[in-house]
């Protein structure tokens, strides 16, 4: 039993010499997608009119309504090699930026004019542990696509404010009425270029989703959880690795 075990060790220590370890860091813009945004959007210029009255009624034939979002997200990595093809990657980040802006706007001549925006904000720190593949690799980088489990803690992060003319008039924090744990999977693809000894620009696109649902229905209600649903969107970013071996 024991030589069993000291075999597995050695071959799996001979896997390590020839496999790499990264250590890194990217930046992301996120744009997001959930269910029923324009949903949201109209429902939001209904507010506005009839429970908060800061538009008149008759601003539903001129006005124009659109969901907004744009995340940013910053992360840092851990890649450890099992193989020269197979790694595991822990990451670790934040996203802030989350959730719905829906921006009121009337047409002029220069174009659309947004007047307010009405906005639900929210951010995240994000975990995830990934398979890594690699397809291809050389000394002037490596080309690979990863998959795995993600998690995302909000906690009580969440700030609903109404905006005029880029001036806050009223924002609110409120305990979270989002899910405080949300679990998803991420997947997607890495390529990156040496452009030093041991050092590399990475660029990396991967989409992510969402098996709870950002809201609670409990206490935001059923409508609104529903029309909201679970974070699907993408991740696009440029960062930058360190080869430790």
């Amino acid at each position: 039993m024991k030589k069993r075990l000291l075999m597995l060790v050695l071959v799996f220590s001979s896997f390590l010499c020839f496999s790499q370890t990264l250590v890194g860091a990217r930046l992301f813009l996120v744009p997001n997608f959930v269910t029923g945004g324009n949903i949201v959007a109209e429902n939001d210029l209904y507010s506005l009119i009839y429970t908060y009255g800061i538009l008149k009624q008759e601003a539903e034939d001129v006005v124009n309504t659109s969901r907004s979002n744009f995340a940013v997200g910053a992360e840092a990595y851990l890649q450890v090699g099992i193989t020269p093809k197979i790694a595991i990657e822990g990451t670790v980040g934040i996203t802030s930026n989350q959730g719905y802006t829906t921006d009121i706007s009337v047409d002029t001549e220069e174009g659309k004019e947004t007047i307010l925006s009405y906005e639900r904000k929210f951010k995240t720190i994000d975990f995830s542990v990934l398979g890594k593949y690699t397809f291809a690799k050389s000394s002037m980088g490596y080309l690979s696509a990863f998959l795995g489990p993600k998690l995302s803690y909000t906690g009580k992060s969440i700030s609903e404010g109404i905006f005029i003319n880029a001036e806050n008039t009223s924002v609110q924090e409120y305990e979270p009425f989002q899910n405080k744990f949300l679990f998803g999977v991420k997947a997607g693809a890495e390529a990156a270029i040496t452009v030093a000894n041991k050092t590399l620009v990475t660029v990396n696109a991967s989409g992510f989703y969402d098996f709870t649902p950002v809201f609670k229905e409990e206490i935001i209600g059923e409508w609104f959880a529903n029309a909201v649903g679970n974070r699907l969107g993408f991740y696009i970013g440029i960062g930058i690795a360190y080869s430790l071996k």
